[in-house]
């Protein structure tokens, strides 16, 4: 699954498994995956993500969250935090030396301890079954490959974070994806 196309941007992002392994319970139980998730002074955004993580239909042990942190100035540590009993999370900063998004990600990668990086922006809602479906597509594709799953864009960032709020139920994710997808 990846992500938004730029910072600022909020997305509910859908995957959908590779013919044939619809079945998320057919993934092979010791798949495991990294979500590495780069962000920069968009802790309300941030909060969305993370959010959806909790929610996924794959077992928490299945998976682990890695937020680096580009240098922010605003709340993102203290976001973070909330979630440390509820995501095996971990947390990086690297200091703000200008547009390090790529850095962030090799930061990433250099700490993964999973079988497959998944790479969300700050700011994607994933589906509940998000991280099942690319474990399971990696499964199907029995070799190395790459997943890029289908996203919804809203262009909100921080300061529109209330409207967003309004637009859409976070809190069933699920519903909305599914609605924009039967609308287009």
């Amino acid at each position: 699954m990846t992500g938004a196309v730029g910072e600022g941007r909020t997305f509910l992002a859908r995957h959908e498994p590779l013919a044939g392994c619809s079945d998320a319970s057919a993934v092979d139980r010791a798949l495991t995956c990294s979500v590495v998730i780069p962000t920069y002074n968009r802790a309300g955004l941030l909060r969305y993500t993370l959010d959806s993580l909790v929610r996924q239909s794959l077992p928490g042990e299945r998976y682990e969250v890695i937020v680096v942190d580009d240098g922010s100035s605003d709340s993102t540590a203290d976001v973070v935090e909330e979630y440390r009993g509820r995501l095996n999370l971990s947390y990086f900063f690297q200091e703000d030396l200008g547009w390090r998004v790529a850095e962030a990600r090799n930061i990433g990668i250099a700490h993964a301890e999973g079988d497959v990086c998944v790479f969300v922006d700050s700011g994607v809602v994933l589906h509940s079954d998000c991280l099942a479906a690319h474990l399971a597509s990696h499964e199907a594709a029995g070799g190395p490959m790459a997943v890029c799953g289908y996203t919804y864009g809203f262009l909100f960032d921080d300061a529109q974070l209330e409207q967003l709020g309004r637009s859409v139920d976070f809190s069933d994710a699920d519903a909305d994806i599914e609605m924009m997808r039967a609308t287009g």
